[in-house]
């Protein structure tokens, strides 16, 4: 366990700090923001643009999401959200895919610990499904 993880395991804001990190990095480091979107793009065999702005905490439907890549007319293109070990808010994932759909397509992504994955993904994709829209 790294120092970092070992200070924060237990503080309750562990998925505050790891999305406002990564926001930071995607925001201030033009390398890194580059690499990691079009490495998003090409795991998800999507398109994105190539000039995203990157936003903490954006309204996204009827919710808020912990960061949104947008592009320069304004339109998100990408949606973070941190799940570490809060449940699902009922909007999410529907209300996020909505906007991404309107948008004409993006890429959703969570966040979480791979301890929580086996119980948040079924979950993510149910109520996808139940929304109307398809999840991979």
């Amino acid at each position: 366990m790294s120092l970092l993880s070992h200070l924060l395991t237990g503080s309750g804001k562990e998925e505050l700090y790891a999305t406002t990190a990564l926001n930071y990095l995607l925001g201030h480091n033009p390398q890194f923001r580059e690499a990691l979107v079009a490495n998003w793009a090409q795991q998800a065999q999507i398109d994105l643009p190539p000039a995203l702005t990157f936003r903490s905490e954006v309204q996204a439907g009827e919710g808020w999401c912990d960061i949104a890549g947008i592009d320069a007319v304004g339109q998100v293109h990408v949606l973070i959200e941190g799940k570490f070990w809060a449940a699902l808010t009922d909007n999410q994932p529907g209300s996020y895919l909505e906007v991404l759909a309107n948008g004409g397509g993006g890429l959703l992504m969570f966040v979480a610990p791979a301890i929580r994955t086996d119980t948040i993904w079924p979950e993510i994709l149910r109520r996808a499904q139940g929304s109307g829209h398809e999840a991979q």
